[in-house]
């Protein structure tokens, strides 16, 4: 059974999936979302191999002592670098020096910002990196939105901690479904001092619990900018298999949905069959009271009859003997 992303939310709808309404609904708004760049999703939920990949490939110069805090930073490219950050004033523009500090502050909620740099990247790429300390601080519809306007996905690991449990639930209950292998790549990081050994099993045991044929890199900064800028390149069979997959993912979710709908609804209409057996079993109980309850009237009401009828008679033999009597002694008087 095949749906396009309308239908999904229109049937969803109509079967009261609220759920699946807002999902569908994050995901369409997602999809509208996309622009003419290549829009390129790049998440990690680690500390030093997110502030890696913004030092690397992006030039930020993150001090060695530096922490980040959680954050989501648009990276695109333009003729001056900006650093743009989202505060109680609205979008500001700042100092590189000021941006730093501020996405190291422990106290700062969710640092919303934006990074222009000169030819870091093509100008046709669009990168949006997300660092979080648990997946669980984006909701679900939140990652729906986000990669249903991605082309790609970046994800980053750390080759110490490689595939934890939260990582392995996150990939196989979102990444692998939506994701096709050319529109997800894995990153190891933290594997520069690893021996050769190290880095063949790490490798071995992620390919072994990925999809096959998912592209998996060792962090290097030359090699992760020219895979991202092959992503240009991919650009049109990239976005040709964005709105499918979503498309599958959401039918999946609705088709996974129906057996248990239908499971309740078939409990609904047991239960209603056994109100609807009960209810007759209470009719007839209710016919049979009746019945009786007339037959009492109708008694009653006999009775009643009969004893008013006998003292109708009663009463008028009653009258009639003491009118004769009058009449005997007048007559007698008279004689």
């Amino acid at each position: 059974m095949a749906y396009n992303l309308n239908e999904i939310n229109e049937v969803a709808q109509k079967l009261q999936l609220h759920n699946l309404v807002d999902t569908s609904s994050c995901a369409i708004e997602g999809i509208k979302n996309i622009n003419e760049q290549v829009s390129l999703l790049v998440i990690t939920t680690h500390n030093t191999v997110g502030k890696t990949f913004l030092k690397d490939c992006v030039g930020l110069h993150l001090g060695a002592i530096n922490r980040i805090s959680p954050c989501i930073i648009d990276i695109v490219s333009g003729t001056e670098d900006e650093f743009i950050v989202d505060s109680e004033f609205g979008m500001i523009n700042v100092d590189e020096d000021t941006f730093r500090n501020q996405l190291s502050l422990k106290e700062s909620p969710r640092l919303q910002a934006k990074i222009v740099r000169q030819s870091t990247f093509s100008k046709l790429i669009r990168i949006q990196f997300v660092y979080v300390e648990d997946f669980a601080e984006l909701s679900f519809n939140e990652w729906i939105y986000k990669f249903a306007s991605t082309d790609k996905v970046y994800c980053l690991l750390d080759g110490l901690q490689i595939f934890n449990d939260r990582e392995k639930s996150f990939t196989d209950n979102l990444i692998f479904p939506i994701f096709f292998p050319k529109r997800c790549t894995y990153v190891i990081g933290n594997s520069k001092f690893m021996d050769e050994n190290d880095r063949k099993e790490i490798m071995e045991y992620s390919i072994s619990i990925t999809n096959k044929d998912t592209l998996i890199l060792f962090e290097d900064e030359d090699v992760l900018k020219h895979d991202i800028e092959g992503s240009a390149n991919l650009a049109l069979e990239l976005r040709g298999d964005l709105v499918p997959s979503i498309t599958k993912y959401l039918t999946t979710q609705l088709l996974n949905k129906l057996p248990s709908l239908k499971e309740e609804l078939s409990s609904q209409n047991t239960e209603l069959e056994e109100a609807i057996s009960l209810l007759s079993d209470n009719s007839q109980v209710i016919e049979e009271s009746k019945k009786r309850i007339q037959k009492k009237i109708d008694s009653y009401i006999k009775d009643y009859a009969y004893i008013q009828f006998e003292k109708r008679v009663n009463g008028f033999n009653q009258a009639l003997r003491n009118s004769l009597t009058k009449d005997i002694r007048l007559c007698r008087h008279r004689c």
